[in-house]
């Protein structure tokens, strides 16, 4: 009778809803604030650009950037956006996005990205440049394809990507090292995985490793 009793009022309980599995945090498949399934803003310095050079407007996806006076694709990963550099001094102006790199999402669900290898540009004197940047998600469970970003970038601290970085400095994965053009799928493809990892769990998986280290070199 006991038996049927308690049995009786877990289940009546469960029907009202007095009954609530514990709720899964969002840092449980997050490495960092800002990555994995963290909703967080990402931790970081900010980048500081050259004297006289600025972001323009914020960057974001615009089909019409690739018609852009000087218009160049730059960087490597499955997330394409704009951005427009201003420079208003009188002599061409050297700009570099280090790896490590974050752009943070102007929304909760669209990615954060972050530039895994360095891009570098030169703004022409008094003049806009519009670039189309290739960069990696950090959020794999943000599938929204609204592309806006904040118009100042972090220089993420996160440790958990130096060894990526490393592994990277020296491998062909940036447009640039193809001439402009859009680098292969499988190396896209290959890095994706290995920046979700670290996203999620804070560390690359020896097979990731072992597959990065086959990338063509420079």
């Amino acid at each position: 009778m006991t038996r049927f009793l308690l049995y009786f009022f877990v289940n009546a309980a469960a029907l009202c809803g007095c009954i609530h599995s514990a709720p899964v945090p969002d840092e449980v498949k997050s490495s960092a604030p800002g990555f994995g399934s963290s909703k967080s803003r990402p931790d970081g310095q900010a980048l500081v650009f050259p004297a006289g050079v600025n972001i323009q407007g914020k960057p974001q996806w615009d089909e019409n950037c690739s018609k852009q006076p000087g218009h160049r694709i730059l960087g490597s990963g499955p997330v394409r956006f704009c951005i427009q550099f201003s420079n208003t001094t009188h002599a061409p102006v050297l700009v570099t996005i280090p790896a490590g790199t974050a752009f943070i999402s102007a929304y909760t669900d669209s990615p954060n990205v972050l530039i895994v290898k360095e891009i570098k540009t030169s703004i022409p004197a008094e003049s806009m440049q519009t670039i189309q940047v290739m960069a990696y998600s950090v959020n794999e469970d943000r599938k929204s394809a609204s592309k806006t970003f904040e118009t100042s970038p972090v220089w993420t601290s996160h440790d958990g990507f130096s060894e990526l970085l490393g592994l990277l400095a020296e491998k062909k994965i940036n447009a640039e090292d193809y001439a402009g053009e859009i680098p292969p799928g499988e190396i896209t493809q290959l890095v994706q995985v290995s920046v979700y990892e670290i996203a999620h769990t804070g560390n690359l998986s020896a097979k990731s490793h072992e597959k990065l280290l086959e990338l063509p070199g420079r």
